[in-house]
């Protein structure tokens, strides 16, 4: 996971890419458990398209899973 970590970083800066690349970089670091990486990775991807469930959803969570509940909550039912 750690190379397809280092190629998802390098295609970042291509235009048009950029969400698809976060959000790929937020699944990886939550299968890591590195969950405020991945909140990281999703948030960059939320400023693109603030209005994807998708990205909502992932948000949502993983503050879930960091125990964050109220958060969790406030993504989840947006």
């Amino acid at each position: 996971m750690d190379e397809a970590l280092k190629l998802l970083k390098e295609l970042r800066g291509h235009e048009g890419k950029g969400r698809d690349v976060d959000v790929k970089i937020g699944l990886i670091y939550f299968e890591q458990k590195k969950y405020d990486e991945a909140i990281k990775a999703f948030k960059r991807a939320q400023k693109r398209y603030p209005h994807s469930q998708r990205i909502q959803y992932y948000l949502g969570t993983v503050y879930g899973e960091k125990g964050e509940l109220e958060k969790a909550i406030g993504y989840l039912t947006q």
